[in-house]
């Protein structure tokens, strides 16, 4: 492997953050332009519609809303497929839950009445109650 092909690859894998980060602004630049002109050019034809019909105000305002609820659907689907697919390549769906819910028990192993701690004994302040050595004979 030569040297071009090295810093080739490392200039590569150095922009591909930034990549991602354009990559957004460009997502949500578009989003913001569908989000306004899709209404507006749909409520037009409903303008145009009302016009030659001669029923003004209805067309344009039904169309205007049915296009706002369209991409308010689009979106909203849009957002859970990412999100679905978002949560399937996380750590935390690769294996086996960890920790003490991991046997179905949501609160943990203290829920089946097995105390755990200092208190397990029955004395609500556990070993901390009682102190192993005196002020005096502290180090």
């Amino acid at each position: 492997m030569e040297l071009r092909e090295k810093v080739a690859g490392l200039t590569r894998a150095a922009a591909a953050p930034q990549c991602d980060l354009y990559n957004g602004a460009g997502e949500g630049l578009s989003r913001a332009f569908e989000l306004a002109l899709t209404p507006a050019i749909i409520g037009g034809f409903g303008y145009l519609l009302d016009r030659w019909l001669g029923l003004l105000p209805v067309l344009t305002i039904v169309f205007f809303l049915v296009a706002m609820a369209g991409l308010m659907a689009r979106m909203w689907y849009g957002y859970d497929a990412r999100m679905k697919e978002h949560e399937a390549v996380g750590p935390w769906a690769a294996g086996d839950p960890v920790g003490p819910w991991a046997a179905g028990d949501p609160v943990g192993p203290w829920a089946a009445g097995d105390p755990v701690g200092p208190w397990a004994a029955g004395d609500p302040a556990g070993a901390r109650a009682q102190p192993t050595q005196s002020l005096e004979d502290a180090p």
